[in-house]
């Protein structure tokens, strides 16, 4: 009898322990061809298509999908490229004079602060521009792990 409850007990701690893992989990997602993970905490908002051509027309048919976290909010902007052969390089004076080129896994892009605070990290991927709006650095580098 007492083997039995050892063993009950031993189960209960290792379903309670794959429990608190999966609740910390990132769930895989991608959108217009590109991947990226919806972070922790987070879950979907809205999409919304957006009618205006970005980038001085180098990006158009774009969509924004919205996550939130109580007021937390992050945006994935992805806008197909005019060219789909343009570089991150080709459209980076669109984005200001503040940014600073930053690598997030084998993404090469650019970073941003703004005064909400929030960050922007630019790049472009499969011939799609993308934009990550995030409250901060470690939001943007764990979607795209």
């Amino acid at each position: 009898m007492k083997k039995k409850i050892l063993i009950l007990c031993i189960l209960a701690i290792l379903l309670a322990s794959i429990a608190v893992v999966s609740a910390d989990s990132i769930d895989d997602h991608e959108d217009k061809g590109i991947k990226y993970n919806i972070p922790n905490g987070y879950s979907f908002s809205e999409s919304q298509a957006v009618d205006k051509v970005a980038l001085g027309g180098a990006g158009n048919n774009g969509m924004n999908y919205d996550y939130t976290n109580g007021p937390d909010k992050v945006r994935v902007g992805i806008f197909d490229l005019a060219d789909p052969s343009m570089t991150i390089e080709d459209i980076k004076g669109y984005f200001g004079p503040d940014i600073k080129p930053k690598t997030v896994g084998d993404i090469n892009g650019y970073i941003t602060k703004t005064p909400s605070p929030n960050y922007y990290f630019y790049f472009v991927q499969n011939g799609k521009y993308v934009f990550i709006n995030a409250p901060s650095e470690a939001i943007i580098e764990e979607m795209l792990k």
